[in-house]
């Protein structure tokens, strides 16, 4: 499993004091020493715009997203809600005394809460005008750090200089309790959330980070590594990372109680962190990271038979894929921190994996039956045989659970795979070893730390695409040889996970989807919303099992007789594909014949098509008129007007008459019947258009045919005006009558009478001067 950080977006600034996350985006909100307060989108890689908060430093900061607020508390002793998209101030809370350290919103009723250098605690409501409802007195010095509990809204949490952390009910004036042990002030405290219990987590100017029971109130543990006052903590799901001012950022295995990872950015003394989503976000006193140090897929394996064991806040844990998340069974505690999981290919061993070190277990009963150095490891195909790294350049072939021979690398490994060759990753390529001699038997020079065996196949994920061999065999003794294996395709996007069931290739990628790669051809099957990894299917079922980036697993069901029909497609092995598509279900009959049409199968897709839409479509594209006109009878009104303009491209006039007539498209007759100089056509088309009050299109009629008098009876109609006008140049009879009409109608209509009457009366003297 990859755990090489990887930073998303780091920007230097002035010292940050205190940073949230937005939920549900890629925004985050520093609050800053200069006494503002910028919110940044670390997706875009930009800063979306500065608030002015303060002349002072502001030292707390939380979202409230719900309100599009943030809350900020600054050294001029003010709480204040400010809108992040207008700026505008909606409120302040006045009242502490001195410095305010920490801010808290409840999730979701209307209360602050605040705390302070003064030793209090005050609860606000934004809905009583931000009035002070509450004051809390129990600490001996600056109260650090202040959170609701995750749960309840009347509970919260709260750490002071004195060494002490307390929770308090917001009803209540005396704290619930006080949790001791730190031997200096606690700078931060919280609640974190596993699965099956609430921890308290505190840190510490000891320069240790303590780890509290809910429910007993014990010290379950004390996490040291930082060599100088801890001055934030944030965790969940198993999760911990802590800073502090030793400008180290450490990320804590919660169940095995141990670090993971300790990250150094330059940024010099860290004040605040926040862990969502797999990612964390820091910032100190030279600007803000973020990034994420680990991969946050499950671990977790699926054996042939459905059987999944995953690790959940250090336990190893085991159900049915068919149940995920219920009926689940405790096998274990994992002794130290365990970064992969692996079913053997019996199912009768799970080896789990951890730095530098693993340990294999039986399926049942969960008893150790081997352990070593070396996390990377792979097991050998249909056997208990397996591989580890004992050493960088040592991989040693175990038979039986004892050491039956080694390979000596030419650099050191990065990662093993199993199959039906030993691979292993180095820098610049993959070798393959064979399993009984460690002979060499082909080397891949392509850079690659994600491989997958499906059967006689392979897939290679790198930067630049996934590559698929298929291995041809290797005779035993023989010298490396390149015929081992034959390229068969390439796709150009690499993948984040692949897994072969039933032998089809999947993949997820950085774009959150799942695909089923068939011959080259990628066929999309899901997306998700945050990033998505393949952690292993059952055969039977053909169910893949996946995992989110927050670590838990969800199913989804394949479909693989279309899957296998689509290949039958891309293979123009059309026989086949019809045979399987009477097996699919007539549910999906659009969705294949979408396919098919956008494979160029447009024949086959309107034979499979039940929608009349696409079924017209199709069928106006391949010219069948017949069931062109079938789909058009079906759908009525403008669908005889596509067959209709189908007809007319065609040349097809009696066609094109039948169905424009049917779709009422009197525009499209006219212009036929006119290019054809159909004098009976267009007397049909304009005396419907008249009845219809479709006047322009009778009037055009009109005068196509030559009809004059028709066309100044149709303008005399509507405007005698332009019927005088029509009249003076082609229809002299009608001149007289639509001038004296157009008088009758501006008789009366003022200010523009004499200047209609004098061009009536012009048009009427230009008539009869052509007469004379």
């Amino acid at each position: 499993m990859d755990t090489e950080e990887k930073v998303l977006f780091q920007v230097h600034t002035e010292k940050i004091k205190a940073l949230d996350v937005l939920p549900e985006s890629s925004w985050v909100v520093t609050a800053m020493y200069s006494g503002a307060c910028i919110i940044w989108d670390w997706a875009r890689q930009e800063r979306v715009r500065k608030l002015d908060v303060a002349n002072t430093p502001v030292r707390a900061v939380r979202f409230v997203s719900r309100k599009n607020w943030i809350l900020c508390g600054s050294d001029d002793f003010v709480v204040r809600a400010i809108n992040y998209n207008t700026g505008e101030r909606v409120g302040e809370g006045i009242g502490h005394t001195d410095y305010i350290r920490a801010v808290a919103a409840s999730a979701t009723g209307s209360h602050v809460l605040s705390c302070s250098d003064d030793t209090t605690i005050r609860l606000w409501d934004w809905d009583k005008d931000w009035a002070c409802v509450g004051v809390f007195k129990d600490h001996g010095h600056y109260v650090m750090d202040v959170c609701f509990h995750p749960a309840n809204e009347n509970l919260f949490l709260s750490c002071s200089l004195d060494g002490k952390v307390k929770e308090w009910s917001t009803t209540s004036k005396k704290a619930n309790f006080t949790l001791s042990g730190h031997e200096d002030g606690v700078n931060c405290a919280c609640y974190v959330q596993s699965k099956k219990q609430l921890l308290i987590v505190s840190g510490s100017d000891d320069r240790s980070v303590r780890v509290w029971d809910y429910q007993t109130r014990a010290c379950s543990a004390v996490l040291t590594g930082h060599t100088k006052n801890v001055s934030s903590v944030s965790g969940g799901n198993g999760v911990l990372v802590s800073v502090s001012e030793d400008g180290k950022a450490i990320k804590w295995d919660l169940g095995a109680k141990t670090a993971e990872k300790t990250i150094e950015r330059g940024l010099g003394k860290l004040w605040s962190v926040s862990f969502v989503g797999g990612m964390f976000f820091v910032g100190g006193d030279h600007g803000l990271s973020v990034e994420r140090v680990f991969s946050s897929r499950a671990v977790a394996s699926i054996d042939a038979k459905g059987r999944v064991v995953s690790l959940r806040n250090g336990e190893y844990v085991q159900c049915r894929v068919d149940a995920l998340g219920r009926g689940e069974k405790v096998l274990g505690q994992a002794e130290s921190s365990v970064r992969a999981i692996q079913h053997s290919p019996n199912g009768r061993f799970v080896a789990a994996c951890g730095d530098d070190e693993h340990v294999i277990y039986t399926a049942i009963g969960w008893r150790s039956k081997a352990f070593g150095k070396g996390a990377a490891f792979a097991w050998r195909e249909d056997s208990s045989d397996y591989a580890v790294c004992e050493g960088a350049k040592t991989v040693a072939l175990m038979r039986n659970f004892k050491k039956g021979g080694e390979i000596a690398l030419r650099a050191p490994c990065r990662s093993l795979f199993g199959g039906p060759l030993l691979g292993v990753a180095v820098s610049g390529g993959v070798v393959f070893y064979d399993w009984e001699d460690g002979a060499l038997v082909r080397t891949i020079n392509v850079d690659s730390s994600l491989l997958s065996w499906g059967g006689s196949f392979v897939a290679l994920s790198t930067e630049d695409g996934v590559y698929v061999l298929k291995f041809n065999g290797h005779a035993r003794g023989e010298e490396e040889s390149e015929e081992a294996f034959d390229v068969l395709f390439q796709l150009e996007d690499s993948a984040e996970s692949l897994f072969w069931l039933r032998g089809v290739l999947f993949a997820t990628d950085k774009k959150n989807r799942l695909f089923g790669i068939l011959d080259g051809e990628r066929e999309q099957l899901l997306v998700w919303k945050a990033p998505i990894y393949i952690v292993g299917g059952e055969e039977e079922s053909g169910r893949l099992v996946l995992s989110d980036s927050r670590g838990e697993l969800f199913t989804h069901d394949v479909d693989f007789l279309v899957l296998e029909f689509k290949r039958a497609v891309f293979a123009e092995n059309l026989a086949a594909a019809e045979e399987l598509l009477g097996e699919i279900s007539v549910e999906k009959r659009d969705d294949m014949a979408v396919f098919l049409e956008g494979v160029g199968q447009e024949r086959m897709a309107l034979g499979v098509a039940t929608g009349k839409e696409h079924r017209l479509r199709l069928a106006l594209g391949l010219g069948d008129i017949e069931t062109a006109k079938q789909a058009a009878a079906e759908i009525g009104g403008a669908a005889w007007k596509e067959v209709g303009r189908k007809g007319l491209q065609r040349g097809e006039k009696e066609l094109a008459e039948e169905c424009l007539w049917k779709a009422g498209d009197l525009e499209g007759l006219f212009l036929l019947y006119n290019g054809a100089r159909d004098m009976a056509g267009l007397d049909r088309v304009g005396r419907e258009g008249e009845a219809l009050g479709k006047k322009n299109v009778a009037f055009l009629c009109a005068v196509a045919s030559g009809d004059k008098e028709k066309c100044f009876d149709l303008l005399f109609e509507s405007s005698p005006s332009h019927a005088a006008v029509f009249s003076a140049s082609y229809f002299p009879d009608g001149i007289e009558r639509s001038v004296g009409e157009w008088n009758r109608r501006v008789a009366g209509a003022g200010y523009c009478v004499g200047v209609e009457r004098k061009i009536a009366e012009e048009v009427s003297m230009l008539s009869l001067s052509d007469k004379e």
